[in-house]
């Protein structure tokens, strides 16, 4: 029988593995936990509902690059009352991390997220995955974040819905307020306020469930071996 122990039995084990992403495969886990932790470390009552892979137009926070491409925050998650944001990013290992990302997290928190929302409407514009990103401004609508027309659904159901859906884009609202980011790094090891290690979340995980409990087992084993660095199992095993 298959279980979530086994899940995470294979995680603990793949990690190892050349160009395994345990970052994606674990995303979700750390997502069903996040908010009510981030609610209770500061004090915040913190959305149920995160944005994963938040899209951060490269032209609005870097206004002297003319492009509609976009970096990914790993989660946007946002205080209930909008007074108080928080971009995370998950780091299975803490070497990852690259100044090129610092970078654009700080040019993003400056530019603030009333901006980055009309930079999310810029790249609907310009993408072709628009059934999908109207999945997304769906996300910030119900975020209360922008409010959208109601001719939206008719123009995704269109037999020319790229174009219907730009008809229907100038009329998107932009009512997402200015408010106070965080940058949070969530890794194996914290050495700084902005940075949520991994022991501090196992520790308040661990007693929420069966399976977290298992999942806060591999957290502590993350920290404590470097990825590709096995602790060697004895003869039999």
């Amino acid at each position: 029988m298959y279980t979530v122990g086994r899940v995470f039995d294979l995680l603990d084990q793949w990690r190892h593995l050349p160009d395994y992403q345990l970052e994606r495969r674990t995303d979700i886990f750390f997502a069903i936990y996040l908010p009510a932790f981030l609610s209770r470390r500061y004090g915040v009552t913190v959305n149920p509902l995160l944005v994963p892979e938040f899209p951060v137009h490269i032209g609005t926070i870097y206004p002297h690059i003319p492009t509609n491409r976009s970096f990914k925050i790993d989660y946007l998650a946002l205080a209930d009352d909008l007074s108080r944001a928080w971009f995370v990013e998950l780091k299975t290992d803490s070497s990852s991390r690259r100044p090129k990302q610092n970078a654009y997290l700080e040019a993003s928190q400056r530019v603030g997220l009333p901006a980055l929302i009309d930079g999310t409407v810029k790249i609907v514009a310009a993408t072709r995955a628009k059934h999908k990103y109207c999945q997304l401004l769906r996300l910030l609508e119900r975020l209360s974040l922008v409010t959208l027309p109601d001719e939206l659904d008719d123009a995704l159901a269109s037999h020319h819905w790229a174009s219907a859906v730009d008809a229907c884009l100038p009329h998107i609202g932009n009512c997402c307020p200015t408010m106070q980011i965080d940058i949070v790094f969530l890794q194996p090891v914290a050495s700084m306020s902005a940075e949520i290690g991994f022991d501090e979340f196992a520790d308040w995980i661990a007693y929420q469930s069966d399976e977290a409990s298992r999942f806060a087992e591999s957290l502590r084993a993350w920290t404590a071996t470097e990825a590709g660095r096995p602790v060697a199992s004895k003869p039999g095993e």
